[in-house]
């Protein structure tokens, strides 16, 4: 009988997944340093940190407006 998926498959579909999580924390934390700044327009940090939408971007500014 054979299984859908082997152990092997399932450990490294999760190591990405936790990859791409770390890699997607790590991509909001830099959008909040430079709101936090307030150097960089919000439409400028899309074009650096393209991953994140507009609408991701004024979540995390807004979450930082209302920490203050």
């Amino acid at each position: 009988m054979t299984t859908l998926f082997n152990q092997e498959d399932v450990l490294e579909a999760y190591a990405e997944e936790m990859r791409r999580e770390t890699r997607r924390e790590t991509e909001k934390k830099t959008a909040a340093r430079m709101i936090q700044d307030g150097k960089i327009l919000l439409e400028d940090i899309v074009r650096y940190v393209p991953s994140l939408s507009m609408a991701e971007i004024k979540q995390i500014a807004s979450d930082i407006a209302s920490q203050a």
